[in-house]
Order: structure tokens, then C-alpha cells, then sequence
């Protein structure tokens, strides 16, 4: 699609984005920073993907600054939030979106594997809200998005069951610290992509892909541009009103 003319709402904020050295993380990174806001980078692995996305957000003109942290790992998480509120002074926007999908049979996931999937997912999630939140109910604000998929509503038959397990998870999460961090002035909400071309659906075979264009209303897939779109509104003062709320972004594939 071609790039929208954005209007500079997240001037002044800052957005800690997990998971932004590529993929959807980083087309948030750069969509969110064409709003003006300044950019927290983290990464897991590849630095130098990290410092493309950096690429990106300074090309905006805004800040970015690059952190390595498992966000499995506590420690590593609060080292890395302390750190961006030394540079930063505040987050006034977390995205949870580090992650991974391991489309296999439920019978053929290790215990090992289970647990990995969580932790990232579940166990990431609640360590970056952890260390994030306490500095947002001091200042009465903020606007948490948690990364779900359509998978957790719908189950789909070719992803794992760990991974559509997590993502359920995570709409109960986002339900819950909506109601408890409401009287806070924060928001939190979830956003679901499906069939939304990124590097974690190359698992999909000619065969699955079109069979899931044809399970949209649009008969086509997404790209990252629309899904970041859709997610920089929950982050937007459009939204302030708006809680506990899991956005669909798979072209009708799923109505509920």
C-alpha cells in the first residue's frame, strides 16, 4: 500500500518496542516514529537488524536508542528499562511484540519448546509491564499494546498449540491490567494480525497461503504497513476511551 501521510500526535512520547530489529516490530518502530515518537529498540540476536531499525527511525527524525535483553529474563528487562528511563526520562508507550511461532503437532512439542513459547510470549509480556508500569501510574498515563493473533481466538489448525495457547493467554492478560491499571489513566489493549506477510509466516506453504487469502473477506493477504496502522491508533489520543479492547487485523478472517 502506499505510506500514509501521518500527523505528528506522538510528539514528545517515547515507545518501548520489544522485538523491533524486523518484522512487525520494526515497521512499528517506523510507523510510530513518522508520529514522532522516539523509538527503544530491543533485540534479542541480531544487532545489526536493530541498527537498521534505528536507521529508520532517525531517517523520521526522532531518537532511537538499541537494547539487547531477553525479555524471558527479569533481570535483563529491568536493566534494560532503567537504562531507557536514564536516557529517555520516561515510557509513556510499551508494545509487547517480541515473539515466535513453531507451527508443530501438538504431540511433536517438547516440554522444552512448551515452556520457551510462554516464556517469551507470557512471561515477556508481564516482565515489560512489570518494570514499565510503575513509572506510568506515577504519572497517571500510558498506553500498553500486547501482541496477540487471530490464532488465539480461533485456533488454527496449522500453527502449534503452545503458540495459540499464548496468544489466548494474552487477551486475558490484556482484560486484566485494563480493569486494574484503568483508575491509573492507562490503557491496555491487544491487537491480533492474521495473515499479515512477515519473516514468522514463512512456515506457510504455497498451499496454506492460499488457502488463507480465501479465508478473507479481501481474498488477499496483509502487509506490515497495514498492521502498524491499525496498531499506532490504540497508541493515539483517538483511542483514550478505549480498554481492554483486542483489535482483529486479518482482513475479516475472523468476526466475532
Amino acid at each position: 500500500m502506499k505510506p500514509l501521510l501521518i500527523e505528528k500526535f506522538l510528539e514528545g512520547k517515547t515507545a518501548l518496542i520489544t522485538g523491533s530489529s524486523r518484522g512487525l516490530g520494526r515497521e512499528y518502530a517506523n510507523v510510530f516514529s513518522q508520529a514522532g515518537a522516539d523509538i527503544i529498540i530491543n533485540y534479542q540476536n541480531n544487532k545489526e537488524e536493530a541498527k537498521n531499525t534505528r536507521e529508520l527511525v532517525e531517517a523520521n527524525g526522532c531518537r532511537a536508542l538499541i537494547y539487547k535483553a531477553d525479555v524471558s529474563d527479569g533481570n535483563q528487562v529491568k536493566a534494560m528499562v532503567e537504562d531507557a528511563l536514564v536516557n529517555f526520562s520516561k515510557i509513556d508507550i510499551l508494545i509487547n511484540n517480541a515473539g515466535h511461532s513453531q507451527p508443530k503437532f501438538f504431540l511433536d512439542i517438547t516440554e522444552v519448546e512448551w515452556d520457551r513459547m510462554i516464556n517469551v510470549h507470557l512471561k515477556g509480556a508481564y516482565n515489560c509491564c512489570r518494570y514499565v508500569v510503575p513509572q506510568m501510574i506515577e504519572r497517571r498515563q500510558g498506553k500498553i499494546i500486547n501482541m496477540s493473533s487471530l490464532i488465539g481466538k480461533s485456533g488454527g489448525p496449522w500453527a502449534g498449540t503452545h503458540y495459540g495457547t499464548v496468544k489466548a493467554g494474552i487477551i486475558g492478560m490484556t482484560k486484566s491490567l485494563a480493569n486494574q491499571l484503568g483508575p491509573y489513566n492507562i490503557n491496555v489493549n491487544a491487537v491480533a494480525p492474521a495473515f499479515v506477510i512477515t519473516e514468522m509466516s514463512n512456515w506457510r506453504t504455497p498451499e496454506q497461503l492460499r488457502a488463507h487469502r480465501e479465508m478473507t473477506a479481501f481474498k488477499r493477504t496483509g502487509n506490515t504497513l497495514e498492521a502498524a496502522y491499525a496498531t499506532l491508533y490504540l497508541a493515539s489520543p483517538y483511542s483514550d476511551y478505549i480498554t481492554g479492547f483486542t483489535m482483529d487485523i486479518g482482513g475479516g478472517a475472523y468476526m466475532d
